[in-house]
């Protein structure tokens, strides 16, 4: 099949109505640098409006990497670069890394789909190594019992028995930038492994991504937790299990003396740490 000479994007192109030999001579004015308007005055039956989209692709000698067929080039606009812009207009390739055609599009989910692989193998193994050990309830304090709550009551996510801070801006607990800024609620749980990562959320290397090989970086607003306390049976406590014991539990005086003396060293820690960061 004859492919045309030219491939206009823009139907309407007001440089559709030169003849060939004016059409080139307005793409080599361009591509020389002489100003859009001079080329207008030449040609007055030409738009300033938009110029470089008006501008055709030309059919070229090379063939599509994917469909085989011709593809067309183009000029690129002033100021981004001598190449010239590609386009197979069969298949929609263009050439760019940003290209969505189907045959881009099918690679680009492959490429994504073996990296997701790969770091799986890499987080199952790390979350096998380093989340190894488990609470029981008698092993966090009661005021560890609180923030659970207030968290539990905050953030229970879509997933029914996990913890989602992905949206911790507009609630009442802030994710800091250090993990170890023990004022952080959040992820001073994190740090002790009162809560780690749900491992069977993963399902994309954007929740969990690798600085080296060995050992994942893991954002606590991309992830889904769950509480790393576990039942008599050996299981672990499931979101609903642990706000249900929590909710129903109830404090000698002795446990509200322990909650007050926490909350006491807690705040005169805080206070501490602001006077030496001021």
């Amino acid at each position: 099949m004859t492919q045309e000479k030219y491939y206009f994007e823009n139907p309407k192109s007001s440089i559709r109505s030169l003849t060939e030999d004016e059409i080139e001579a307005a793409i080599a004015d361009y591509e020389n640098g002489v100003k859009i308007s001079e080329i207008c005055q030449k040609y007055p039956k030409l738009k300033v409006s938009s110029f470089y989209k008006q501008l055709p692709y030309k059919l070229n000698q090379e063939k599509c990497e994917y469909c085989n067929n011709q593809i067309y080039t183009k000029v690129r606009k002033n100021g981004y670069g001598n190449d010239l812009a590609k386009l197979c207009i069969y298949c929609n390739h263009d050439y760019t890394k940003n290209c969505n055609c189907e045959q881009c599009f099918h690679n680009t989910n492959v490429a994504l789909e073996e990296k997701r692989k790969e770091l799986q193998i890499v987080w199952k193994n790390f979350y096998t190594e380093y989340y190894n050990l488990n609470y029981t309830l008698n092993d966090i304090s009661i005021f560890d019992e609180i923030y659970l709550v207030l968290l539990i009551q905050s953030y229970k996510g879509t997933f029914e028995n996990t913890l989602d801070f992905s949206y911790f801006k507009q609630l009442r607990f802030q994710v800091h930038a250090s993990s170890h800024e023990y004022y952080s609620v959040i992820n001073n749980l994190i740090d002790r492994k009162i809560l780690i990562p749900n491992i069977y959320y993963f399902d994309s290397y954007d929740y969990i991504y690798s600085s080296e090989p060995s050992l994942p970086t893991i954002n606590s607003t991309k992830i889904n937790w769950i509480p790393n306390i576990i039942k008599t049976s050996g299981t672990l406590l499931s979101v609903s299990e642990l706000d249900k014991i929590l909710k129903e539990r109830t404090y000698s005086v002795e446990d509200k003396k322990i909650l007050w003396r926490e909350v006491y060293w807690s705040e005169i820690k805080s206070y501490i740490d602001y006077q030496i960061n001021i």
